[in-house]
């Protein structure tokens, strides 16, 4: 993916990203929500290739990690460090580990009745969590339908959980 930090706003999907000569060299599809000014774009040669294989009939045969549709947990999250305070409704806590803590669980994914909100993931199928960049890195690996082993902290409760990865919205 290519990160930029051109305006990306609802709608901007499926648009081009062109450098300062006019060169599309990215299709928009996405901006970070908990972030200003951040977009992703995936790079023109890959979107070519996957329109390449569309139109020849191969996209079956494609080995292209852009053409993949990419697996999801269905969660929100924000990096914490241990020690940070957080509030969830009235009540001020203290994060008990370093990682991503959930704001919010899609009723639609794989988390929903597994993680809660204030779960803090901190290690993903043996991986040290340390913020979301990290964890996103990791679902790239993976594909829907896929299990992915969580280590998390409830409050001051460490658990082990299974989730089933989901197609993202």
């Amino acid at each position: 993916m290519i990160q930029t930090d051109a305006p990306v706003n609802t709608g901007n999907s499926g648009g081009p990203l062109c450098n300062e000569y006019g060169e599309v060299i990215g299709i928009v599809t996405r901006k970070m929500s908990d972030y200003e000014g951040i977009g992703y774009a995936i790079p023109i040669n890959a979107a070519m290739q996957t329109v390449n294989a569309i139109i020849d009939g191969t996209l079956g045969e494609l080995d292209s990690s852009i053409s993949q549709i990419r697996p999801t947990i269905g969660i929100t999250v924000q990096n914490i460090q241990k020690g940070d305070q957080y509030r969830l409704g009235n009540e001020t806590y203290t994060a008990s580990a370093t990682g991503v803590i959930v704001t919010k669980v899609e009723e639609t994914g794989g988390a929903y009745g597994v993680l809660e909100i204030g779960d803090i993931i901190f290690e993903a199928d043996g991986t040290t969590v340390t913020g979301m960049d990290i964890l996103q890195k990791l679902l790239y690996q993976y594909r829907v339908g896929d299990v992915l082993q969580l280590k998390i902290m409830r409050g001051d409760t460490r658990l082990e959980v299974s989730v089933k990865l989901g197609v993202s919205n």
